[in-house]
């Protein structure tokens, strides 16, 4: 018997499953346990990454958007030992990373037009997420240049580590009141919008 084998927890539909652990289960564990584990990744974040990737890359239908997720399930599950997070959203900001750069390698080799969301940031329906999500693949080392010390460290907590508002307040982050935080936010959404110069 293996007495390094990590048990590969149970998933309450209900409930948020702790991917960290999952992740660590399909990364330490071997045989049907590893892909006991990679299943019941995909169960719980099948879903999330497809209405993500629909979400980010209007050229994408239904079909391409699960073949897009399926191709970011399989490389987490063959590069799982490369995760470092902890928490949940660590752990989707880094599906989301990888499912960003699978896209882009498809609108790339298919010679999809080049995504726009431009008008997707001149709305009042687009969040502050969906920006981050989208702005990380479009000169994001440039604009993030373009921030102040503060909402450059904002920008990266939230929009490539994934944490929330009320994540990003606590001590051992920025140390900030949530309101401060939702300031700075705005901010960066602010100058989103300036970046690519559109009106808001």
């Amino acid at each position: 018997m293996d007495n390094n084998l990590i048990t590969t927890p149970d998933i309450d539909p209900e409930e948020n499953p702790d991917l960290s652990e999952l992740f660590r289960a399909m990364a330490y564990n071997h045989g049907n346990e590893k892909i006991r584990a990679w299943a019941k990744f995909c169960d719980a974040t099948r879903p999330y990454l497809v209405s993500y990737i629909r979400r980010t890359f209007d050229e994408f239908d239904s079909m391409i958007a699960d073949e897009v997720a399926q191709e970011t399930l399989i490389k987490v599950f063959t590069h799982a030992r490369q995760y470092r997070g902890k928490t949940n959203p660590e752990s989707k900001a880094y599906i989301r990373t990888i499912a960003r750069r699978t896209a882009l390698d498809i609108i790339e080799k298919e010679n999809f037009p080049l995504i726009k969301f431009e008008h997707d940031l001149s709305t009042d329906t687009v969040t502050p997420e969906e920006i981050g999500d989208r702005l990380i693949g479009h000169d994001w080392e440039e604009f993030l240049a373009g921030l102040t010390q503060q909402e450059k460290q904002a920008a990266i907590l939230k929009y490539e580590m994934g944490l929330s508002q009320k994540e990003i307040s606590l001590p051992e982050e920025m140390n900030l009141t949530e309101g401060r935080i939702s300031q700075i936010i705005k901010s960066i959404k602010d100058k989103a919008l300036l970046y690519f110069d559109i009106e808001d």
